[in-house]
């Protein structure tokens, strides 16, 4: 860790004492918008509230990149070497502003609970220069709930959670097979129908 982070941690130090190695767990996944599951005193409620408090803050970079550069700018960063070092692609961020274009405000708490939307619809709602507090609240509501089972879920899966991230896996890996070959079979039968 750097310089300024250990400067954070000695700190947090000074009020908890004893638990280094939790604290830099909350500080990695509250600068990384990561989740985290702490099996000590915490529990799953503290943990949600903290994983939320994180992805509320890393939201509100978002939005507040989308509101002050507008969309021609930001589409161009997502285009150059901004957009790969984040792994932030154009299509992604156009799906999002999609979503936000049709479902306006309800969209940013609805997306928080859909996998790589989640984050990037921070950034339609800036452009689209949403009002801060209702964008703050439902970011925070829907995080919430995302978090709170993705916690719980993980609390249930203890110390298991290897076994069940494996077979997710699995399954990740079946269900992308079977699409990689429908996709090819249902294309050749619509261009058929479609020369018909």
């Amino acid at each position: 860790m750097n310089n300024r982070t250990d400067a954070v941690i000695n700190e947090i130090e000074k009020v908890i004492i004893g638990k280094r190695e939790v604290v830099e767990r909350v500080l990695m996944a509250i600068l990384s918008e990561g989740h985290i599951l702490l099996d000590d005193v915490p529990g799953v409620g503290k943990t949600t509230l903290a994983v939320t408090c994180s992805v509320v803050m890393g939201a509100l970079i978002l939005y507040g990149a989308g509101r002050l550069l507008g969309a021609d700018r930001v589409m161009s960063l997502l285009d150059g070497k901004l957009g790969r070092v984040l792994h932030f692609k154009r299509a992604d961020v156009e799906s999002a502003m999609t979503w936000f274009d049709e479902k306006g405000a309800p969209a940013v708490f609805f997306c928080r609970c859909v996998p790589i939307v989640r984050s990037l619809i921070s950034i339609p709602a800036g452009m689209a220069k949403m009002h801060f507090l209702p964008f703050f609240l439902l970011t925070a509501a829907g995080s919430f709930v995302w978090n709170t089972a993705l916690c719980y879920l993980g609390a249930l899966a203890g110390n298991s959670w290897e076994k069940i991230a494996a077979m997710f896996g699995t399954y990740a890996d079946i269900f992308a097979l079977v699409l990689l070959t429908a996709v090819p079979i249902v294309t050749i039968l619509w261009l058929r129908r479609k020369k018909r």
